[in-house]
């Protein structure tokens, strides 16, 4: 669960006019980054993002050291149901500022994390 006195200090520390990018990499259960991301959604700005770190974690639950729960048990997930229970969050992936090579993708350990407010 998230604590409800670190939300209230987090939320006490940002001012008005500030950009708030929020990354998410604490607990990466489904449970928890949703509602992380329910908790702290209404601190991101407008064209800024909410990153849910480690959805790689869907991919990756039939691998030696990976874990069958992950499946369905990830960050990538609740993004993906965050997006769909608010309109003001879509996902969409920062622009590259700068690409010489031929990756027109990212490599990343967080696909389907960044949640850009509109």
């Amino acid at each position: 669960s998230v604590c409800d006195e670190v939300v209230s200090t987090v939320k006490n520390q940002v001012s008005e006019d500030e950009t708030v990018l929020l990354i998410l990499d604490s607990n990466h259960t489904k449970a928890h980054v949703l509602a992380e991301l329910n908790a702290y959604a209404d601190l991101v700005t407008p064209g800024s993002y909410a990153v849910a770190t480690d959805g790689v974690m869907a991919w990756v639950h039939d691998t030696p050291r990976g874990e069958a729960a992950w499946a369905e048990d990830n960050p990538m997930a609740a993004a993906i149901e965050f997006a769909k229970e608010h309109p003001e969050f879509v996902i969409e992936q920062p622009e590259w500022s700068f690409n010489e090579s031929p990756l027109n993708a990212n490599v990343t350990h967080w696909p389907m994390a960044w949640l850009r407010r509109v």
